[in-house]
């Protein structure tokens, strides 16, 4: 799949996760707009992290035979979990927070669902 593909599916993945964090956010604080310069930033700050990601992992595939190794696999995974952490970290402070731990567990269950080609089970 070509970059630009890519990037934009994976952009509407995250636009997707960014407004659910941000939407969870808004019900667990007291009811305060936010300012059109720090949407912005949160905006910019998730596309600079996700286009850096995306660089990552392409140049990481890239490098890879058809099969990964046993390495290449960590280091994907390890960049994974270093692209959820910053992605969420674009809109959301406090680690220890429920809504923190919630988006980056999803971040990371997104990442291994489109890794592999699943379809998330339910979960009743």
């Amino acid at each position: 799949m070509p970059l630009v593909e890519k990037m934009t599916r994976r952009f509407d993945q995250a636009w997707n996760l960014m407004l659910m964090a941000i939407t969870l956010s808004a019900l667990a604080t007291p009811a305060t707009a936010e300012s059109d310069s720090e949407k912005e930033r949160t905006e910019d700050c998730a596309t600079a992290v996700m286009t850096e990601y995306v660089k990552a992992n392409d140049a990481l595939l890239q490098e890879t035979a058809t099969v990964m190794s046993v390495e290449a696999t960590i280091a994907q995974r390890r960049l994974q979990e270093e692209y959820c952490l910053r992605f969420v970290r674009c809109s959301l402070d406090d680690q220890n927070s429920a809504i923190f731990r919630v988006q980056f567990d999803s971040c990371l269950k997104d990442e291994a669902l489109e890794k592999y080609g699943a379809i998330p089970g339910d979960t009743d």
